[in-house]
């Protein structure tokens, strides 16, 4: 079924943040189905998560703007402490 664009509302910052937070968990399980394979990693393997990996950068620089200043410092926060471990 297709929506028309007068259909179309602008959503509320509710559905804003959940929209973002699908966005972000469907990266992030195509990253964990790469890491789970039951056998050992391969070149292409490497190259989709290094993809998948700028992919996710580049939406959670292009998604901050409309997220919960809260839910942003929490994501730094986390980004800061894995590279302090790397």
């Amino acid at each position: 079924m297709e929506r028309k664009f007068e259909d179309m509302s602008i959503p509320t910052r509710q559905q804003m943040q959940e929209y973002i937070n699908s966005g972000r968990e469907a990266i992030e399980h195509a990253l964990l189905l790469v890491l789970i394979t039951p056998r050992a990693l391969t070149s292409e393997d490497e190259s989709e998560l290094e993809a998948l990996g700028t992919l996710l950068l580049q939406f959670n620089s292009l998604m901050a703007r409309y997220e919960d200043p809260a839910k942003i410092a929490d994501q730094l926060i986390l980004l800061v402490k894995s590279k302090a471990i790397d």
